[in-house]
């Protein structure tokens, strides 16, 4: 079993924390920290597993790569709630993206395996590689969510700006808005109504 090769996890990653954009002064150190860290964690079995010292790859898992990112960041938006910070909320946000690209990449490796509901299934998860387009998309979209999220999180917290949380399909939208509301007033003005 060949695992898919570490420099593809880390690359990856580091691109997803760069269109996440973290709200931080050390943004660059945190998304390459979590890029090694995260990748590193979870495909260090397969060291062992070369070893012969672990008989699966135990840590290509649903639990390693998404339960456990996902009770991180609840524990870290349930301690920061009450607190008007969100940092750890957002790098924990991060993480999730980061182990669920993993998690994707390996079942889309024809030589990597995931065991998606270890340890109450050794069921290995693959996924046909004529998926990937449509994956793909899918993790941008996601990406494009997280970074909304995370930039809501930060100006409600460490911004001090209450705002409600949208998200804008387009800025030329806007445009158009703004169109449509002159030409409405210039017609409401044209038929004697008052703006």
């Amino acid at each position: 079993m060949e695992a898919m090769h570490p420099v593809i996890h880390v690359a990856i990653s580091i691109l997803i924390g760069l269109a996440v954009n973290i709200h931080h002064k050390y943004r660059y150190t945190i998304i390459v920290s979590v890029a090694f860290l995260v990748n590193g964690i979870i495909d260090v079995d397969y060291i062992f597993y070369m070893r012969g010292i672990f008989t699966h790859r135990y840590f290509s898992s649903g639990i390693v790569m998404l339960y456990i990112p996902l009770l991180i960041l609840l524990v870290a938006h349930i301690y920061e709630r009450e607190r008007n910070k969100s940092i750890l909320t957002r790098i924990s946000l991060l993480v999730l993206l980061v182990s669920a690209s993993h998690l994707v990449l390996d079942t889309f490796s024809p030589d990597d395996v995931v065991y998606l509901y270890y340890p109450f299934s050794m069921a290995e998860y693959h996924l046909d590689q004529a998926l990937i387009p449509y994956v793909t998309l899918m993790f941008i979209i996601a990406v494009f969510v997280v970074n909304r999220l995370e930039f809501y999180l930060y100006r409600n917290n460490e911004g001090k700006e209450r705002t409600k949380l949208h998200v804008k399909v387009a800025f030329i939208l806007k445009d158009y808005s703004e169109r449509f509301d002159m030409i409405r007033r210039s017609l409401d003005k044209g038929r004697g109504k008052k703006p």
